[in-house]
């Protein structure tokens, strides 16, 4: 994990082996990421976000969902200005990106190659509403009914239709952006994670 946080200037962290960013408000490494999380939306945190879209890598980028609109149309001024007018109603552009709202509580599911990921949003408390991600690997592991269960008799089972495994999550990173303590209360949670981010400038 690489990143850069100064409050109300810029604030970006990337996960550079899984090609992940949260928020947006610095270029690190000039990553194009494949999955963007949005903290909220103030400027620190989302100013470079027109330089993070590609069509190449057409990121998914999560964002508190009542600030879609906001960040959508900053989006857009942005691709306005750089084609040098202002779209007509009978123009469009195709965006470079797909913006996806989130909600605490929500659980998002994301695979990469055969791995699988889960991140869990929670609700932060900001002068915006916002979220925070609890990153978590997620792989099938053998239900421990069936650990003493002989591997040719597991084969069988497994020939049957029975479920014999169940996903287990393993806390990655957890990302609370700006915040205030009362988080560690409301989601105790986070602190499964081995690794907490989180802005604390107020």
């Amino acid at each position: 994990m690489m990143g850069n946080s100064r409050a109300a200037d810029a604030t970006a962290f990337v996960l550079p082996e899984l090609g992940w960013c949260v928020d947006a408000g610095d270029v690190v490494k000039n990553l194009r990421p494949r999955e963007l999380f949005l903290t909220h939306p103030h400027s620190d945190h989302i100013h470079v976000l027109p330089r993070m879209k590609s069509r190449t890598t057409c990121p998914n980028i999560y964002a508190p969902a009542h600030a879609l609109e906001l960040i959508e149309d900053f989006l857009q001024a942005a691709q306005e200005l750089s084609i040098n007018h202002r779209l007509r109603a009978d123009e469009s552009w195709e965006p470079a990106y797909r913006l996806v709202g989130v909600e605490p509580g929500d659980v998002l599911k994301i695979r990469r190659g055969k791995e699988r990921f889960v991140v869990e949003v929670v609700g932060t408390t900001h002068t915006v509403p916002s979220v925070g991600y609890v990153m978590c690997e997620e792989r099938m592991k053998l239900k421990p009914e069936f650990a003493r269960v002989p591997g040719v008799d597991l084969g069988a089972l497994r020939a049957k239709g029975s479920e014999i495994s169940a996903p287990v999550r393993t806390p990655y990173i957890a990302f609370l952006g700006d915040t205030t303590p009362k988080v560690f209360a409301d989601h105790p949670e986070v602190l499964r994670a081995p690794v907490v981010v989180t802005e604390c400038s107020f």
